[in-house]
């Protein structure tokens, strides 16, 4: 990198830390946003051998918009009336960007068949993400009950809802600032120098003789230069830095 874009990347970066306090950039390189909802679920349990169970969900979850989530877990039994579980899932948010969940949690359930009621509690960890949601992390807790609405010789099928709390952590100001400040910074300064270039060598190959006053050949491949220079260079820096800041502080989660 030549030395004098190395200095004026180094003031720039300067002129912003000293304008945003260490604190607020340290918090803005990861937003955490409250995730709270509600959901709808049917969960079909196999009995007879492991208790595998797979389970379709959907509702609204703030700020996600509205939701689906399909997951498959398995159950231990622990106690008379008592199970823990471990599972995955996946997310689909109304963006379209997908989460990717682990889960862990048990449960308190009562009598084994039709209109028997479990009661439980899930917690969620996200370790991935998709689309405007790639990136992220957080945790979901699942506050559940059902209620057992058919039994046949192999499977259980429970009905039931979940409220959902929990918060989302993503990467805002830290990934669009670097990004755009970097994408722009290269533009302006290569547009610069493909300017300030061209600019130099047609202002140098005019006759001197044109000019009034006449100044030499190198006074005049300067001036084109500074000239071509600063046009391409100036508005490709601004609009870099715009572009940053402003991808940095808009909410990639905005539905």
């Amino acid at each position: 990198m030549p030395l004098r874009r190395l200095i004026v990347i180094s003031s720039s970066v300067l002129g912003v830390a000293a304008l945003i306090p260490a604190g607020a950039l340290a918090a803005a390189n990861c937003t955490d946003r409250p995730l709270r909802g509600r959901v709808t679920t049917t969960t079909v349990t196999l009995i007879g051998g492991p208790l595998e169970s797979t389970s379709d969900s959907s509702g609204e979850l703030s700020p996600l918009g509205a939701v689906t989530i399909h997951g498959h877990s398995t159950s231990t039994v622990t106690g008379p009336n008592t199970v823990t579980d471990a599972g995955t899932g996946t997310l689909v948010a109304a963006n379209g960007g997908k989460l990717f969940l682990t889960s862990t949690g048990s449960a308190t359930f009562t009598g084994a068949g039709v209109g028997s009621t479990d009661q439980g509690t899930d917690v969620a960890t996200i370790t991935g993400g998709t689309g405007r949601l790639a990136g992220v992390s957080g945790t979901l807790t699942f506050t559940a009950g059902s209620v057992v609405i058919a039994v046949t010789g192999s499977s259980i099928t429970n009905s039931g809802s979940s409220t959902i709390e929990g918060h989302i952590s993503y990467k805002g100001f830290g990934t669009g600032f670097h990004k755009g400040f970097n994408v722009g910074f290269d533009r302006g300064y290569d547009r610069g120098f493909q300017l300030g270039f061209q600019a130099g060598f047609r202002a140098a190959s005019l006759s001197r003789s044109m000019l009034s006053p006449p100044i030499s050949a190198s006074q005049c491949h300067r001036k084109g230069y500074h000239a071509g220079f600063n046009k391409g260079f100036n508005p490709g820096f601004n609009k870099g830095f715009d572009t940053g800041f402003n991808r940095g502080f808009r909410a990639r989660l905005k539905t």
